[in-house]
């Protein structure tokens, strides 16, 4: 079992090929943000589909309809503020966005998006509308940030309090999705985390469950070289 240290220290990543479909232009990656954003028009607390709020009408506290209870209205809705310059808004919805989940890069492509299920502009019974496509937005909002450097200029990964001056030490087997979510909230609240992987790349079901045309190798890449070195 390999130790990968404070929060990911001696990540090896992999080679991977450049992300497929997303142009490498960002004013044509924020011109397609904005087209998906504009279509976020509900005036719900949260994203709650028909059939929810149907068959819920007293609901006070709506599901999302995302595992990690992500609230995609609100980075929708900083997209939609009049009152910034589009590139404001951009990097307001990406600071929101790092606040409930700063691995955007792995849910926006490779998340099944059940928050798309539980989008309003779903809910025509007939099937006449479409969700918002909150899932492209992530992924969107994360490739803008790499091409803007705003994970390094909001120092995303970096933890709040020094490696020496942590009390708190835990120890994380794996190195899925699931530990490097919890590795990171651990270390932002001060703990000194240490992930262990059996396998020569960390990564887990992200790098070698998931084939490349889903998620490619060069974001996990990214974020996992974030992770590490922020981590020490």
């Amino acid at each position: 079992m390999r130790n990968y240290g404070s929060l990911g220290a001696r990540i090896v990543g992999g080679l991977g090929v450049p992300d497929q479909v997303l142009s490498d232009d960002v004013n044509e990656l924020m011109s397609e943000l904005f087209s998906h954003g504009k279509k976020c028009s509900c005036d719900s607390v949260t994203c709650t589909s028909s059939k929810q709020r149907k068959e819920e009408p007293e609901l006070k506290h709506p599901s999302s309809g995302c595992p990690l209870a992500k609230n995609p209205n609100l980075i929708n809705g900083i997209l939609n503020d009049q009152s910034l310059s589009e590139e404001n808004r951009a990097k307001e919805a990406f600071k929101m966005q790092i606040q409930q989940s700063p691995f955007a890069g792995f849910t926006g492509s490779a998340c099944p998006a059940p928050c798309q299920d539980s989008c309003t502009h779903s809910a025509d019974d007939e099937g006449n509308s479409e969700a918002v496509k909150i899932k492209r937005i992530e992924l969107l909002l994360h490739r803008i940030a790499v091409k803007k450097g705003w994970y390094e200029e909001l120092q995303v990964f970096q933890p709040e309090i020094a490696n020496d001056n942590r009390r708190e030490k835990i120890m994380i087997v794996g190195s899925g999705p699931s530990a490097l979510e919890a590795a990171y909230h651990l270390a932002k609240k001060g703990v000194a985390v240490e992930i262990f992987e059996k396998d020569d790349k960390i990564g887990g079901l992200l790098r070698y469950g998931i084939p490349d045309h889903k998620l490619q190798k060069e974001t996990i890449r990214f974020l996992c070289r974030k992770v590490r070195r922020n981590g020490r």
